[in-house]
């Protein structure tokens, strides 16, 4: 099976959500529903995800995902990567463990 990379494909989603956890359970989910329509090939999918924290603000929060999702990018990720706590500007996004 061939693999097909989206390539300037983004989207916001908003969710509450409890934990990294289930962070990554409703990642999958997305990441499958995406999928599910093409039987012949495999999309490149990659997704970035932070939790929002009282005081931070809708800014501080794209932004750190916007950070995560250049960081899989850049690297050529394929995984999932949650922007840490309070990641800013000068956060170093590491290789993210398998799941």
């Amino acid at each position: 099976m061939a693999e097909l990379p989206l390539r300037g494909d983004v989207f916001l989603v908003a969710a509450r959500l409890v934990d990294e956890a289930a962070i990554h359970e409703y990642v999958a989910g997305l990441v499958e529903a995406v999928q599910s329509p093409f039987e012949l090939v495999t999309l490149g999918v990659r997704a970035a995800a932070a939790r929002a924290f009282q005081g931070e603000s809708l800014g501080q929060l794209v932004d750190a995902v916007d950070r995560a999702l250049v960081a899989l990018t850049q690297n050529d990720w394929p995984e999932l990567l949650v922007a840490p706590h309070g990641a800013d500007g000068s956060t170093w996004y590491e290789r993210p463990q398998p799941s």
